[in-house]
C-alpha cells in the first residue's frame, strides 16, 4: 500500500457492477493553505499513471490528481500470474464497450481462462456509471474542485477515454487517449462510433489521442495507421477541438509519459 506525501485513498465499492475500487488522490502541496479550488486529472490504470504524474511537479501545484485503481490488485504485493490475470479480467470488464475478440489471446492461455476473460468483458457502460454518478461526485464533495475535469487512460484504457468522450460527455472537458486499442479486430462488434452523432455533447470538448510510431501489432497490417485513423474519425467532429499525434521512436509502453505532457501543452495552448 502506498503511504506518499499529500496522497489519501479512499475505497469505494461500485453500485453498478458490485466491485471495489479505490481512489488515489493527490492533492497540491499547497491545497490545505491556499483555498483555492483546483481543476482535477482522473486516471484509469493507477498503478502506473497516478505513479507517472505524481511527483510532476507542473501537474501536482495545478491539479487534483485521482487515480480510479482496483482495490484487489492496484499498489498490492501479488505473484506475476495472478496479477496479470486480474490485470486482463479487470481492464476488459471496465474499459471496453464490446466483448473481446477471444482470437487476440496468446498463445498458452487456457480455455477456462479465455472463457473468462471473454465473458467479463465488455462492460464499460457500468464502470462509466460508476465514475460519472460516484466517483466525480465524491471528488467533488470532499474536495475544492472546479468543473474542469480531465480523463486520461492508455491502451484499452484509451478505448475508454474515447468512449466516455462521446458516450458519456457530461461531466469531463478534456480528454488524454493514448495508444487506444480502436482496431476493430479486437472485439466481437464495434457500435461505439455508430453512437458518433447521437451521443456527441453540444458543448466544446478538448481531445488529444497519441500513438507510438513504433507500435506494432502482427495480427493487424499497418496497425499505426489503423488506429490513427479511428482517432482522427473523433477528433474531427466539429465540435471537439482535437489533434491526434504520432510520436516517433516510442512504443506501446514508451508513448506513456510524453503523452500526458504533450496533452497538457495542447489543452493549454487551446484554452482561447
Amino acid at each position: 500500500m502506498i503511504t506518499l506525501p499529500y496522497t489519501e485513498i479512499i475505497d469505494l465499492k461500485s453500485t453498478y457492477n458490485e466491485v471495489e475500487y479505490s481512489l488515489f488522490i493527490r492533492t497540491p502541496n499547497d491545497y490545505k493553505t491556499s483555498n483555492k479550488a483546483y481543476p482535477s486529472l482522473f486516471l484509469l490504470d493507477a498503478q502506473y499513471l497516478f505513479s507517472a504524474c505524481y511527483g510532476v511537479q507542473k501537474i501536482y501545484e495545478n491539479y487534483i490528481i485521482i487515480g480510479i485503481g482496483h482495490k484487489d490488485f492496484d499498489f498490492k504485493e501479488l505473484d506475476q500470474e495472478k496479477r496479470g490475470h486480474l490485470i486482463e479480467i479487470n481492464r476488459d470488464r471496465d474499459f471496453l464497450p464490446w466483448k473481446i475478440n477471444r482470437n487476440i489471446f496468446a498463445k498458452g492461455v487456457s480455455e477456462a481462462e479465455i472463457d473468462e476473460i471473454v465473458s467479463a468483458s465488455g462492460q464499460a457502460e457500468k464502470f462509466a456509471e460508476f465514475i460519472s454518478y460516484q466517483v466525480v461526485a465524491l471528488i467533488d464533495q470532499k474536495f475544492r474542485t472546479t468543473k474542469d475535469r480531465i480523463l486520461i487512460g492508455h491502451s484499452f484504457g484509451g478505448v475508454f477515454v474515447s468512449f466516455m468522450l462521446f458516450c458519456h460527455p457530461e461531466n469531463f472537458t478534456k480528454y488524454i487517449a493514448i495508444a487506444p486499442v480502436l482496431a476493430s479486430e479486437y472485439y466481437q462488434e464495434k457500435k461505439m462510433f455508430e453512437a458518433l452523432k447521437r451521443k456527441i455533447s453540444d458543448t466544446k470538448k478538448f481531445a488529444y489521442f497519441s500513438i507510438g510510431g513504433e507500435e506494432r501489432d502482427n495480427r493487424i497490417n499497418n496497425y499505426v495507421g489503423v488506429v490513427e485513423k479511428s482517432c482522427l474519425k473523433i477528433a474531427e467532429l466539429s465540435n471537439i477541438v482535437g489533434k491526434v499525434e504520432v510520436i516517433a521512436a516510442e512504443n506501446h509502453v514508451s508513448v506513456v509519459t510524453p503523452s500526458i505532457w504533450r496533452g497538457l501543452k495542447f489543452f493549454d495552448e487551446n484554452l482561447n
